[in-house]
């Protein structure tokens, strides 16, 4: 893949199985209201943190992403040099790809990652 490529996936917010919240209730919309704010969107907006927090060059683009349906995940298309960043941190954390994503963003905002839930 050249480095003009982009990965395009979904980050849930909220377990499927269980329908618990595995990312802060509150970061989407605190997401969407930077997006907002700066007079952008929800794609640029992530990109930027994620860069910033990894050390990647990133040029706000100006292309959507389809909003998720029920607000519980982040429909994103980044980079492919972003995303092999954020996927070696996520390695070396012991994380997969959107564990890393999601905990990235909770810190960006300084929310709390809701707590896993205990096994019986």
């Amino acid at each position: 893949m050249s480095e003009g490529e982009f990965f395009t996936g979904f980050v849930r917010l909220v377990s499927r199985p269980t329908g618990e919240w595995i990312a802060p209730p509150e970061l989407r919309p605190r997401i969407v209201a930077d997006a907002e704010a700066k007079g952008s969107n929800l794609t640029d907006v992530v990109n930027a943190i994620l860069a910033k927090r990894y050390g990647v060059a990133y040029q706000v683009g100006g292309r959507t992403t389809a909003a998720s349906p029920d607000g519980k995940e982040l429909n994103l298309r980044m980079p492919m040099n972003l995303k092999r960043a954020v996927a070696r941190e996520a390695t070396e954390n012991d994380r997969t790809l959107q564990e890393e994503i999601r905990v990235a963003l909770a810190d960006h905002y300084g929310l709390a990652m809701p707590e896993a839930p205990v096994a019986a």
